[in-house]
Parts: structure tokens; sequence; C-alpha cells
């Protein structure tokens, strides 16, 4: 059965014992986006989490304690995704190693990764990605920069079960809108009224979604 998630993102700056400088370095996870929807038919499901690095006052070799990890509102601490002590050492991306599965240094002041992110269950999940970089003034003081993102997953209702099945099927797709929206009413009015497919939330039988949709296909259920 295939699996939604939902992105809502939530930019964060901390700073351990100051302030952040106008040129401090800033971290951003730019994929998933806010808003984004994506479907897995099984899990433990892999996707990517990429992110950018940027020390626009400094070089990218400043930045040290790379760290993302994920944790489930479940959870009582977080999990480790990617930790890497010295990301950009020489101002130079790391060997690619899993979960690291790409990183970019467009000069010395801006870099990219991404990591794959290996999602367990359905749940909510605050992604953190977050690096340090010693104080402008020399001293031992630590800044930290922090990006979060918080994911709800959840299981598609078996009308987008259907919807799916019938736009990866030749005939069905074929068929006249009208009687697509007759077949996707009557999955759904199973599903809200006797839970056909199983309990509300999944996971649902995607096999009984299927042969249902091939049954309301006919003419005398959906002319």
């Amino acid at each position: 059965m295939r699996t939604r998630f939902v992105f809502a993102l939530l930019v964060t700056l901390f700073v351990a014992g100051g302030v952040l400088n106008a040129d401090a370095p800033t971290i951003n996870i730019t994929s998933p986006t806010t808003g984004t929807t994506l479907f897995s038919s099984v899990f433990p499901f892999q996707t990517p989490v990429t992110f950018t690095l940027q020390h626009s006052g400094a070089v990218l070799d400043a930045l040290k304690d790379l760290l993302v990890t994920f944790q489930k509102t479940t959870d009582a601490s977080p999990t480790t995704i990617y930790s890497n002590a010295d990301p950009f050492d020489n101002n130079a991306c790391p060997t690619l190693a899993s979960p690291l599965t790409a990183c970019s240094v467009t000069d010395t002041h801006n870099g990219s990764m991404t990591v794959s992110w290996t999602i367990p269950t359905p749940g909510e999940y605050t992604i953190t990605a977050s690096a340090k970089h010693g104080g402008s003034t020399g001293s031992d003081s630590e800044e930290e920069i922090m990006a979060v993102l918080v994911i709800s997953a959840e299981h598609p209702a078996p009308p987008a079960v259907a919807n799916a099945y019938i736009n990866s099927t030749p005939y069905l797709k074929s068929q006249a809108p009208k009687r697509r929206g007759c077949v996707i009413s009557k999955i759904a009015e199973q599903h809200a009224k006797n839970s056909t497919y199983g309990p509300k939330g999944g996971p649902y039988d995607e096999n009984a979604i299927r042969s249902d949709v091939d049954y309301y296909f006919n003419p005398s259920q959906c002319p």
C-alpha cells in the first residue's frame, strides 16, 4: 500500500551563548519542501533529504559537527541519519558513503549535501540538520545553526489507491471521466460506511480495492 507524506518546513537559528552575526553561517533543508506529498508502497521507505550550507562570513571549512537526525513523536530521543565532525575539510566535499548520496561545493562559501533517510513506519517526524562554527573572535565559543523539518506520514485513503490503479491500467484510464468518478465514489462509500478495505488510518487492502475497481467499472454498476 502507498503512503503519503505531507511536509511542513520550520527553519530556526540557535546560538550557544550569543547572537548570530550578520555573516554567520546558515543551513536550510531544501528538499523535501513545504507541502510536498510523497507516496510509498512499502515500509521502511527511503527518501532523500537535501540541505544547503552557506558561510558568507568565512569559509565552509570553518563549519564543524554536522548532524542530521530524525525523531518520531513517540520516540524518547532523536536517531542520527548522518554525522560528520569536519564536513567540508579544506572546503571540499567528503567522500560519498551511505547515507551521504550527494555533495557539491559551489565556492568556498556555499555547499549542499543529500542524505538518504529511511522512514521506518508511518507517523509524525522531526528532521533536524545542524552544524557549528567557532566564534568570530576566534574564542572557544561556538554558534550552532539549525534547520528543522516537521513531517506527517499517513496511508492514503482507498479512493487515492483506486485512482492510482485506474491511471496505471490503460483500459480503465481510457474510460469516460464520469465512469471514473462513479467508481471512485463507490470505493469512497465502501471505505466511509463499512471500512471495507481495513480500519481507518490504514494500511489498506490494495488487492481488494483493485478488485472492486474492476467490478464497479461494469456498466451495470457505473454506466
